[in-house]
């Protein structure tokens, strides 16, 4: 087995055509700090959480980019990127300097008299091993009887299910990118059980 036997007919029932419903949106950030082209991207994702029947909560993605960018040119693409989808809070992986990035985020900012909701940095299990097990969880949530994820049909897709396909889940290390589907990963983390 190469990859995490992703199969995107399995995301088919899952992909969603009309307007995204109403509810937190909440985003992501795989920070990468390097501009290099053999480094990853800065992984940007934004889904929003919302109630279903039975007061059971589901999540819809909303779009999932990569940024390459470095200094403090990082915090202005991902002020863009935030002030698209206004979430309630951003979550930024804690990685060795990842509070001056939500420092610089907040300052870039407020200097355009933007509101953007919290940003937080948040420790991420970094273990040898714990991305694969992040990243395969993505295509368990979206064959579950009930599904409660959901992806909002868009352009974003095509890099999300390329990184999907080439993510290596038994080497548990990776060679190709995986900002995207990492910085997706981790939005399963806020949706409730």
């Amino acid at each position: 087995m190469a990859s995490t036997d992703f199969n995107r007919d399995l995301w088919t029932p899952i992909c969603r055509y009309d307007a995204p419903p109403a509810g937190q949106v909440i985003c992501c950030i795989d920070p990468q700090f390097s501009s290099g082209s053999r480094h990853d991207e800065t992984g940007l994702a934004a889904s929003v959480i919302y109630e279903t029947e039975g007061e059971t909560h589901a999540m819809r993605l909303l779009d999932a980019v990569g940024i390459r960018r470095k200094g403090a040119d990082l915090g202005n693409g991902i002020v863009d990127f935030l002030e698209q989808h206004k979430p309630v809070a951003t979550f930024i992986e804690g990685i060795p300097a990842a509070e001056i990035l939500r420092d610089v985020i907040i300052w870039k900012a407020e200097l355009r008299g933007l509101e953007i909701g919290a940003v937080i940095v948040k420790a991420v299990d970094r273990t040898k091993g714990a991305k694969a097990i992040r990243i395969g969880r993505l295509n368990g949530i979206v064959t579950e009887e009930k599904p409660r994820f959901f992806v909002q049909e868009g352009d974003y897709l095509e890099k999300l299910f390329e990184q999907l396909g080439d993510f290596n889940i038994e080497a548990r290390r990776n060679c190709k990118p995986d900002d995207v589907i990492d910085a997706v990963a981790m939005l399963l983390k806020y949706l409730p059980l």
